[in-house]
């Protein structure tokens, strides 16, 4: 008998299964934790349970398979199966994408969001009419102001499609931009202020990171991300440190890697990995990923809005960007440990170091992935 994650892998693949993949699922994958004891899933001949997943398959139908699966478990955690995957593309190891994905899935749920789903149908409509760059463009401008959304999962799951949309045009991609961009605007997340409303001449990400208040230690809360940035909210001169950035500083381009290097000095600064922190180098990367079909003025609206949360960040978790300067591995070390790791958030943190390293190269950035 197929297990249930077979019967999902089938579905998708269109072998199998007359139902309909948009209606919702029951509960996790089998591999997960349901809660119930033994999930009942087939097992191979080591005793472990099968995973469904074929021993080859491209990245195309990877995703398709993780279409059957909820954007977010546990509570909140982020699916963090697409974005691994396409980051392992980049660092050209497709050869792991199968045994990866089947490490990795056991934690997803099919449950599945009905409303997110009409979205999604609603968004590949537009880009069949429209194609994905108008659409992307147009949705961007729309949900930029949050991007804090997921705990920048929104933005990161939308621009590692959009990378991948670059290479080749599929439907299954273009699914997953649909998947990025219904779930960044389902968990749409706004902040006090609104970057460059009062900019100061000049004023560029590094000087907000130095005048944004920090959240007092008593006050901080932990948990989610989002829920570590809530205090912001009520946090005095948030808003008005975010209004002194000046949008026309620098271009787009380096501004964003002035971030992630920002990103990078925090990180080293505490002097441990740190969930937030390491998102704001993911996160404001993954706007270089979109800049290639985003309008300037949507690219700098949407820097000011990633600046703002990289500020809500460094507020919450009340570290500032202090060190100047770090060892760390090569471009050509990072290449080889980042497409190595099991763990997706350091996968996803080295392939956002070499990415900004092809733009400028930096010893802070190379420095921040030893940190994770």
């Amino acid at each position: 008998m197929l297990t249930r994650r077979q019967l999902m892998f089938a579905s998708v693949a269109g072998v199998v299964l007359g139902c309909d993949r948009r209606t919702s699922g029951s509960g996790p994958v089998a591999g997960a934790d349901s809660g119930e004891g033994d999930s009942g899933g087939a097992t191979d001949d080591t005793g472990e349970e099968d995973s469904g997943l074929p021993e080859q398959a491209s990245f195309d139908e990877l995703l398709d398979f993780l279409h059957a699966t909820a954007v977010d478990f546990g509570g909140g955690l982020s699916n963090h199966g697409p974005m691994g995957l396409e980051a392992l593309v980049t660092l050209d190891r497709e050869d792991r994408l199968v045994d990866w994905l089947d490490d990795y899935v056991g934690s997803l749920h099919e449950d599945q969001d009905l409303d997110l789903l009409t979205q999604v149908e609603v968004l590949l409509s537009d880009m069949e009419s429209d194609g994905p760059e108008a659409v992307l463009a147009r949705e961007v401008a729309a949900l930029a102001d949050g991007w804090l959304a997921a705990g920048w999962h929104g933005p990161l799951r939308a621009a590692h499609a959009v990378r991948s949309l670059l290479r080749a045009d599929t439907p299954s991609r273009r699914r997953e931009l649909a998947f990025g961009l219904a779930y960044w605007a389902r968990d749409h997340r706004t902040l006090p202020g609104v970057p460059g409303s009062d900019a100061v001449a000049g004023c560029t990400a590094d000087d907000v990171l130095a005048m944004v208040p920090l959240v007092a230690e008593e006050d901080r809360t932990g948990g989610l991300i989002t829920e570590s940035l809530a205090p912001v909210d009520e946090l005095e001169g948030f808003g008005e440190a975010v209004a002194c950035l000046d949008l026309d500083a620098e271009p787009v381009a380096d501004a964003i890697h002035r971030l992630c290097v920002a990103a990078a000095s925090a990180l080293l600064t505490k002097g441990e990995g740190d969930i937030i922190l390491l998102h704001v180098l993911t996160g404001s990367s993954a706007l270089r990923l979109m800049l290639p079909w985003l309008p300037d003025e949507t690219a700098r609206e949407a820097l000011g809005y990633a600046v703002q949360v990289a500020a809500a960040a460094i507020s919450a978790v009340g570290v500032r960007p202090e060190l100047t300067e770090a060892d760390g591995p090569s471009a050509e070390e990072l290449l080889a440990t980042a497409g190595a790791a099991e763990d997706v958030h350091a996968i996803k943190l080295g392939e956002a170091i070499l990415r900004e390293l092809d733009h400028a190269d930096s010893d802070l950035l190379r420095g921040a992935s030893t940190v994770w």
